[in-house]
């Protein structure tokens, strides 16, 4: 398929029964034999072409030097393609068509999937509590931590909202990684628990300088 032909078997949807998840069913389809055609001989001696094409027509900060060293990287170094949808189901609401997900699919999926759970979380159990009263600071922090690939293992609220700066609470054999947590969320004030906690050994209060 050329260009345009390409673009209209990604975008169609209307003769699928299940209209839009037909279509992300026919795209999935097609990222996997494309990956088969992109790593073949041919096309690999055509990687630096190709960076520059895709550069100029897509509105990104990743450098060409990045995108080269990534793109080649995963080609030669790639597993097979793992497709996946999210769990859920058609609504409309208010006339409007909608595909509704429950959230606690999301965290499945990007736990299994997005977020390497084998790093640093081995003997350190953490959580982050909302101490500055702002609604969702401490499920941004959470977000945070994951792109870091630290799992948190509880959210909740602190017993007071009305903290200015943040601060980490730990146990005495998780000081190293404190610091690291600190570090990622530029959490200057770090303190030592006076007594360990079994249960959770790395205690994050968000105050208002995160919020």
């Amino acid at each position: 398929m050329n260009g345009k032909d390409t673009l209209h078997f990604l975008r169609f949807r209307s003769g699928y029964a299940n209209q839009d998840l037909g279509r992300i069913e026919a795209q999935q389809q097609f990222a996997s034999v494309i990956m088969k055609k992109v790593k073949s001989p041919m096309t690999m001696l055509k990687v630096p072409k190709l960076t520059r094409v895709f550069y100029n027509n897509v509105d990104t900060n990743i450098s060409k030097t990045k995108m080269f060293y990534w793109g080649a990287t995963n080609i030669i170094g790639s597993k097979e393609l793992t497709r996946l949808t999210l769990p859920g189901l058609p609504a409309t609401i208010k006339g409007v068509s909608y595909y509704t997900v429950k959230d606690e699919d999301i965290k499945n999926i990007r736990n299994d999937y997005l977020i390497s759970t084998l790093p640093l979380n081995n003997n350190n159990k953490v959580e982050v509590l909302n101490g500055c009263g702002v609604q969702g600071a401490a499920a941004k922090i959470e977000e945070k931590l994951g792109e870091s690939q630290i799992i948190v293992d509880s959210i909740g609220n602190y017993d007071k909202t009305n903290i200015e700066e943040s601060f980490i609470k730990y146990n005495k054999e998780n000081k190293r990684y404190a610091k690291k947590v600190s570090k990622i969320l530029g959490i200057k004030k770090i303190i030592e628990m006076e007594e360990n906690h079994e249960d959770i050994n790395i205690t994050i209060i968000v105050g208002k300088d995160l919020a």
